[in-house]
């Protein structure tokens, strides 16, 4: 397996059947991408651990990817001196939230609208495939049936296993020591791929995967390195947000067709 962008960047792929868009009250399903990265420090010259995460909701043909972001709101209590301190103190906080940034398109289409909220007047269009590379992580090829070799498998209960592999040919310093999958026969259907070459290859749903980096691998005098990535299925209890995202980014696709 080689990462060609050895922090930060992932391979998924979004399935790209030809599908036909089906009626408004078509069910929604999701899952959530989850990554936890170690990423170097240049002041300190030390590997810090970052961890972050997607929503991916599905809708017939259409595509929902919703970007999570923290808002912190500091109260006076966080000046001090006539400086202002960002820390966790609950003390300094008046108010956390969460809040999306929503990214809707359809399969094989090529452009996609972006709306920063369910209220907003207006909508982004934005470009699928840059979408995709730089923030569903299209640039790393996770499974290589020929240079990657097996040397552990077992199966867990309920339709799950798990494999290990290590490179034949460590062609440069990004490839990594180990790979780790998870695989799941149960999985439920989803556009949404990891590794579709390591889907399609096992006949499974490939869930998780952790790339090790051995002491001194690639960087000189570095610890062990882990970069984990996995996805899980969301328990959807109210759709009615998503079913206005959904319907919202219709209307407003159907609109933009008159105009043409």
């Amino acid at each position: 397996m080689k990462n060609i962008i050895p922090f930060l960047i992932f391979s998924i792929t979004i399935a790209s059947c030809r599908l036909t868009h089906k009626s408004s009250n078509e069910k929604i399903s999701g899952i959530k991408l989850i990554w936890k990265v170690p990423v170097l420090n240049n002041s300190t010259g030390q590997f810090v651990l970052f961890s972050d995460s997607l929503f991916l909701y599905s809708k017939g043909t259409d595509i929902l990817i919703r970007e999570p972001i923290n808002i912190t709101n500091y109260n006076q209590r966080a000046i001090n001196d006539n400086v202002f301190i960002i820390d966790d103190d609950p003390n300094h906080i008046s108010k956390k939230e969460v809040i999306f940034k929503n990214f809707i398109y359809s399969l094989n289409a090529q452009r996609g609208f972006r709306y920063d909220s369910l209220s907003a007047s207006i909508y982004n269009v934005f470009n699928v495939d840059s979408l995709l590379e730089k923030k569903a992580f299209t640039k790393m090829k996770l499974y290589d049936e020929t240079n990657d070799s097996l040397v552990f498998t077992k199966e867990k209960n309920r339709g799950y296993f798990l494999e290990a592999y290590v490179p034949k040919l460590k062609y440069d310093d990004s490839y990594c020591d180990t790979t780790k999958f998870i695989f799941s026969r149960v999985f439920k259907k989803f556009p949404y791929s990891l590794s579709k070459e390591a889907d399609n290859s096992k006949k499974a749903k490939l869930i998780e995967a952790t790339l090790i980096w051995n002491p001194n691998s690639g960087l000189k005098n570095t610890a062990r390195r882990e970069y984990n990535f996995r996805i899980e299925e969301v328990n959807i209890k109210n759709t009615s947000e998503l079913q206005s995202l959904f319907q919202r980014y219709r209307n407003d696709l159907e609109k933009k067709k008159d105009r043409l």
